[in-house]
């Protein structure tokens, strides 16, 4: 049996926005989430009588709580896979970096991965290995995605970011993709659906192709 409670800390934003729902005009009956057998967590919006349900797809619960076990934002580890793999589980790069975090074989054997291509052991090398080049460099965000991508040897060599055009633009991409995450996730979405239905979200992949939206911040 699924068990329903009250908007956890994730979605903290859903219930700061109450006031904004109201504001629009329409009467707010809550907002519940549940976690089913598999671990996924499910959202629901009900709004008079009317259930909008989403859900967090892929490994979003795995992500976060391993990322709380290592002290690092959820968020950056997505954006990490976002450009590493595209969240794909069977990526593999031309110079054999495996799995929706790239690991290289060595890497993968020297952080004790069990199957470097089932995905959950994959993100926990990943995010272990992230943690380690954090560490290694102070916290400096910019050099310790250098060392995820080019090696911390190559950091170490040029003590800045090495001048690699792949590096660079891995350590661009990621800090610009984590930063939409968080703006993302500080974000609400209203909607109007195909059956003239006022839906809410606070994932914009969520939002039908072709239907009219706006932002609420």
């Amino acid at each position: 049996m699924v068990r329903k409670g009250l908007v956890t800390s994730f979605l903290v934003v859903l219930v700061t926005g109450y006031w904004l729902l109201i504001t629009i005009g329409n009467a707010w009956a809550g907002v519940y989430v549940y976690t089913d057998e598999k671990g996924q967590i499910y959202a629901i919006y009900q709004e008079e009588g009317l259930a909008i349900e989403t859900r967090e797809d892929g490994f979003d619960l795995f992500i976060k709580r391993l990322a709380e076990k290592h002290n690092l934002d959820p968020l950056l580890v997505k954006a990490v896979i976002k450009v590493e793999s595209d969240f794909e589980v069977e990526a593999l790069s031309r110079k054999g970096a495996q799995g929706l975090m790239q690991l290289m074989p060595q890497t993968a054997r020297d952080l004790k991965v069990k199957d470097v291509w089932d995905p959950h052991h994959n993100i926990e090398g990943g995010v272990k290995y992230l943690r380690k080049m954090l560490n290694k460099f102070n916290n400096n965000l910019s050099l310790a995605l250098a060392a995820y991508n080019a090696g911390p040897n190559k950091v170490k060599q040029y003590g800045r970011m090495p001048p690699y055009p792949e590096t660079q633009r891995f350590v661009w991409k990621v800090i610009k993709y984590y930063q939409y995450y968080k703006a993302q996730s500080n974000a609400l979405y209203v909607y109007t659906d195909e059956g003239g239905n006022r839906c809410y979200t606070n994932i914009f992949s969520n939002i039908p192709k072709g239907v009219s939206w706006k932002r609420i911040d």
